[in-house]
Order: structure tokens, then C-alpha cells, then sequence
């Protein structure tokens, strides 16, 4: 569900959403949908490798119908949020950033993630 004061895009890879006015970050959500098996575990962290060429902490999540891991780390000028998550055989890659002086969007980005349902939920 996206807030009433958040807007919604749609993009070649997925969709990006924002506050309205007077944005501070931005929320890019990706999907993956496997045709062979369901996802696992390892295959979230083996994704997170192949990400961040390193090795980050990650933390369990639940995001909605969705579980996985989550990150968040600081870049030159941004603070990122990572969120990787999966039900059965749909994988979701998130993230949110903002600039390091900003105050992070955490509550509104955490709202919308609680909302996430896999397509096979009622």
C-alpha cells in the first residue's frame, strides 16, 4: 500500500516510491519471480554477496507476507537501507536512501514494507 502523501512509479525494473512533496529519499523495490523452485535462505545471502562484493551484517526481517534479511550502511553521501526478502518462489529486492544530513523516512519506508503480500495471499 503506498500512503496517501507518497507517490508511486512504475519502472522498467519495478517501482520507485517517494513522499509527495518535499521528498527526502527514495524507495526502489525490484522483483523476481523463479519459474524452478522456491527460495532459500542461502540464496538471499549468496544475492547479498554477489551485491556488496563483500561480506555485510545481516539481520532477519519481515517485511509483510515476505522474510529475509536486512542491511543498512552509510555511502559518501547516502544513508541506504537494504531489505532482501522472499515468500515461496517471489524475491524482493528493496532499498531506500537519503542524504547523510537528512532525516531518514524510516517509519513511512517501514509502513510500506509491512504491507508487501506475495501474490498467492488472500
Amino acid at each position: 500500500m503506498v500512503p496517501d502523501d507518497w507517490e508511486l512509479t512504475e519502472t522498467e525494473d519495478g517501482v520507485e516510491l517517494r513522499a509527495a512533496q518535499n521528498p527526502i529519499g527514495l524507495l526502489e523495490i525490484t522483483a523476481l519471480v523463479r519459474d524452478d523452485r522456491d527460495f532459500v535462505d542461502e540464496d538471499v545471502q549468496e544475492f547479498a554477496q554477489e551485491q556488496f562484493q563483500t561480506e555485510v551484517p545481516m539481520v532477519p526481517i519481515q517485511c509483510g507476507d515476505f522474510s529475509g534479511f536486512g542491511t543498512a550502511f552509510e555511502s559518501e553521501s547516502d544513508d541506504w537501507s537494504v531489505f532482501m526478502v522472499y515468500r515461496g518462489r517471489q524475491f524482493l529486492f528493496a532499498t531506500y536512501h537519503c542524504a547523510l544530513e537528512a532525516e531518514a523516512e524510516d517509519e513511512q519506508v517501514d509502513a510500506i514494507l509491512a504491507t508487501l503480500k506475495a501474490e498467492d495471499a488472500e
